[in-house]
C-alpha cells in the first residue's frame, strides 16, 4: 500500500525581497516504521525547505540590510504597544528613578561612558547592580536599533561561529508582534564551564512626540526617537 503525505506551505513577507519560509508536513507511510525511519523520512521531506533558501542565496549583508530597512520604516512610524508592553516600559521607568544616584564607572573604552547604582534589597539580602552605559554611533537611531533587533541575522550568526557559540536562534510564538521578539542562545564557556544558554525578549516602541506629563516621566521623551529595550533571563 502505498503511502500519503500533504503538505502546508505559509510563505511570509519580511522584505520586498526576502521573506520566512515554513512547511508543515503529515506523514502516513501505512506501515508501522520505528522512530529512526519516521525521522529519516521527515528530514527528507522537510528539507525541501533549504532547496528554496539554497536558490535563492544572496549575499548576507545585503539581505541583512533590506530587512533592517523595512524594521527602520516601521520604527518611524510607531506602533501601539499592547498593555503587557505597556508595562514592562513602566517598570524600567521605576527601575531608572528609584534607588541611589548613578556613579562613574571607569570605562575600558575611550568613546564610552560608563555609570553605576547598586540597590540593595534588605540586609543580608541580594544585591542589584544597574549599569549604564552612552555612545555615539554614526547612524540614526532606527537603525540602530534594528541592528540589535535583528538578534538572528546573517552578520550576527557569522560572528557566533566565529566564536565557537552552538546556536543563535529566534523564537516564533504565536500573535506575531512587530516590535517584539523572543530569542535563545548558546555560548560557549571557557573551561572548566559548560556551556551556558541565554533566553531573553526584545521590544521597542518610538518615543516621538509623547507627551509624558507630570511625575516620573517627563517630556524628555518627546526629544528622543527610537528606543529599543531588552529583558533577559539566563538559564
Amino acid at each position: 500500500m502505498k503511502g500519503e503525505t500533504t503538505g502546508i506551505y505559509i510563505i511570509e513577507e519580511i522584505s520586498p525581497n526576502v521573506c520566512m519560509w515554513t512547511r508543515i508536513q503529515n506523514f502516513d507511510v501505512k506501515a508501522s516504521l520505528p522512530a529512526k525511519a519516521l525521522n529519516f523520512i521527515a528530514k527528507i521531506q522537510l528539507g525541501w525547505a533549504d532547496d528554496v533558501r539554497e536558490k535563492y542565496r544572496r549575499n548576507g549583508k545585503i539581505v541583512d540590510k533590506e530587512v533592517r530597512n523595512v524594521l527602520v520604516v516601521k520604527m518611524r512610524e510607531g506602533v501601539e504597544l499592547t498593555e503587557d508592553q505597556e508595562k514592562v516600559f513602566e517598570d524600567l521607568d521605576d527601575l531608572f528613578v528609584e534607588g541611589k544616584r548613578w556613579e562613574d564607572l571607569q570605562s575600558p573604552y575611550t568613546s564610552v561612558d560608563m555609570w553605576i547604582k547598586i540597590r540593595q534589597q534588605a540586609k543580608g539580602k541580594r544585591s542589584i547592580a544597574l549599569g549604564k552605559a552612552e555612545a555615539e554611533a554614526d547612524c540614526t537611531a532606527e537603525e540602530a536599533c534594528a541592528w540589535y533587533f535583528e538578534y538572528s541575522s546573517n552578520e550576527r550568526w557569522t560572528l557566533d561561529r566565529e566564536d565557537g557559540n552552538p546556536a543563535r536562534l529566534e523564537i516564533r510564538k504565536g500573535g506575531y508582534r512587530v516590535n517584539e521578539k523572543h530569542y535563545a542562545t548558546v555560548k560557549k564557556m571557557p573551561f572548566p564551564l559548560s556551556n551556558r544558554e541565554f533566553v531573553g525578549k526584545q521590544i521597542w516602541r518610538n518615543n516621538q512626540g509623547e507627551e509624558e506629563g507630570a511625575g516620573k516621566r517627563k517630556a524628555k521623551a518627546a526629544s528622543r526617537r527610537s528606543c529599543i529595550i531588552f529583558i533577559s533571563t539566563i538559564s
